[in-house]
């Protein structure tokens, strides 16, 4: 699992997200533009979209994914 502070440009209350329950919620992020420093191959590599779970704890904002691996071919 990966945890981290969401980014201050995402909507931290995204409309098309799904409820789970109170502070969670699943959202989907689709891949953004390619970055001009990632190669083609790269790229095409990464998923169209990834599901992510966002929670409010203490009020902080946080997204999690079951396992990034799945979607960047990294271990954290």
């Amino acid at each position: 699992m990966t945890v981290m502070k969401n980014h201050d440009k995402r909507d931290d209350h995204p409309t098309h997200a799904r409820r789970l329950r109170k502070g969670e919620r699943l959202v989907n992020w689709e891949l953004p533009p390619r970055p001009a420093w990632m190669t083609n191959v790269e790229y095409a590599q990464m998923p169209q979209s990834v599901e992510i779970r966002l929670v409010v704890s203490a009020g902080v904002q946080s997204d999690s994914t079951e396992d990034a691996s799945e979607w960047c071919g990294r271990r954290s």
